[in-house]
């Protein structure tokens, strides 16, 4: 007999069609005083809400956040395919066993709380691109009118957001240094590449009666 949409299973999850797929649960670590410091840097700083991707480590059944990196501003704040497509080049860009785990938005409580639509869309969208189901994508909300920021995570549904519960740490593990000092020699490797693509295109007229 096909059961009622009203019934309920005895396993919760046994039944996506009527419950959320479960998870495997996992945690989230990320250093408070650092968090803190980028809210408060935030606030001080003159402009606009702004919104940009969460860098994290994974390790095994544990996620640290690392870093924020902000989106280039685009046609309208949390535009779902500019931010997407910043997400993916990044994602591609980062060494091995750090990737894009969520995104962040900057603004007042009131804009937040407008643009959960948009968030949603653009975590599902940072979901699909690494297709498994250890931990949703993650959103940080950073109020520009209030001292703590709000975690929240993409349900397994896909369509609404839910608390997240976030262990906070004393101090930045080893990898986030490591990390600053690869996008560090990356800069230095990058530079110097330009300048020697351009002097061979454009060489200075001394060099040019060598």
């Amino acid at each position: 007999r096909t059961p009622s949409p009203t019934a309920r299973c005895a396993d919760r999850g046994c039944c996506p069609s009527h419950h959320e797929r479960r998870r495997p649960k996992m945690s989230v670590h990320v250093c408070g005083d650092w968090i803190a410091a980028k809210l408060e840097e935030k606030q001080r700083q003159p402009g606009s809400a702004h919104a940009g991707v969460l860098l994290g480590a994974r390790t095994g059944q544990s996620t640290t956040v690392l870093r924020m990196v902000r989106t280039p501003d685009g046609m309208e704040l949390l535009d779902t395919a500019w931010h997407a497509a910043h997400a993916k080049t990044l994602d591609a860009m980062t060494p091995g066993g750090i990737e894009v785990c969520g995104a962040f938005v900057f603004g007042t409580s009131a804009k937040l709380a407008s643009l959960e639509s948009k968030a949603i869309a653009l975590l599902a969208a940072i979901g699909k691109m690494h297709g498994d189901n250890l931990q949703g994508p993650m959103l940080l909300l950073l109020p520009s009118d209030a001292k703590k920021p709000t975690w929240k995570v993409l349900a397994s549904s896909g369509n609404r957001l839910q608390p997240l519960d976030v262990k906070l740490t004393s101090s930045m593990p080893q990898v986030a240094y490591a990390y600053s000092w690869l996008c560090l020699k990356h800069a230095y490797i990058l530079v110097y590449l330009t300048v020697t693509i351009f002097l061979c295109a454009y060489p200075p007229p001394v060099l040019m009666h060598l």
